[in-house]
């Protein structure tokens, strides 16, 4: 595994939940050891959906995205871009009416007026400044080439959920803290889980609790999940 290569997670199901939970568009690569050697994927997103999918060594079974889920520790890097606007369409030329007999003038082949040529507009891609836009070929390859990027690039959390999507309010499960507190240590969750969790109560909001902690909005949604997926509270 590339020590130069993207950024490291402990599970690449935490980095797919956070594109598809946020809507995003681009394309995630990751590579890690498996059990076989080292192993690459390169997944294309279309507003969080999965639509393309490419592993070395290919991948032999049925469902890709619950086997790039199943990795555990790996370095990743996702390049965020906007959606591809669709080439307009051209018109037809418009072609002149021809000029009426008259007895004195022979009748005027008709002739087309051509159709002013527009290139085709550029795709705007997220670079190192997100409010920068860089006019990318359409003919630009659908898979860039692996090699060092910035971390705006490279990481998913850089581009800020929506806040639509965050107005849920974590509920805990249980009032009881000694419980709470066995739970937290049983699933060996980190002192920052422990801070958010203790925060949670049944009223405040996800931004409410990144305001208190200091931390962004998705940062705040992955140890949610966390919370959630060891019993301590609902989403």
């Amino acid at each position: 595994m590339s020590d130069q290569f993207g950024t490291i997670t402990d599970r690449l199901a935490d980095v797919i939940r956070v594109i598809t939970f946020s809507r995003q568009t681009g394309t995630l690569f990751a590579e890690h050891n498996g059990p076989q050697g080292p192993e690459k994927a390169v997944v294309r997103f279309l507003r969080g959906k999965m639509i393309e999918t490419q592993a070395t060594p290919p991948y032999q079974g049925k469902d890709v995205q619950a086997w790039l889920e199943g990795w555990g520790s790996c370095r990743f890097r996702f390049d965020h871009s906007l959606e591809q606007p669709k080439e307009q369409e051209s018109k037809p030329a418009p072609t002149a009416k021809a000029a009426p007999r008259s007895a004195t003038h022979a009748e005027k082949p008709a002739t087309s007026i051509p159709s002013p040529v527009t290139p085709p507009p550029g795709i705007p891609i997220r670079n190192t400044d997100p409010m920068r836009r860089i006019n990318h070929p359409i003919t630009n390859p659908g898979f860039p080439l692996w090699g060092g990027v910035s971390q705006q690039q490279t990481d998913p959390y850089q581009i800020p959920v929506s806040s639509t999507s965050m107005q849920r309010v974590p509920q805990r499960r249980s009032n009881n803290n000694e419980q709470n507190l066995r739970q937290l240590e049983q699933h060996r969750l980190s002192r920052v889980h422990r801070q958010v969790f203790l925060l949670v109560d049944n009223r405040r909001t996800p931004q409410e609790l990144g305001r208190l902690t200091s931390r962004r909005l998705d940062e705040i949604y992955v140890l949610l999940s966390d919370l959630e997926r060891a019993g301590l509270i609902t989403l």
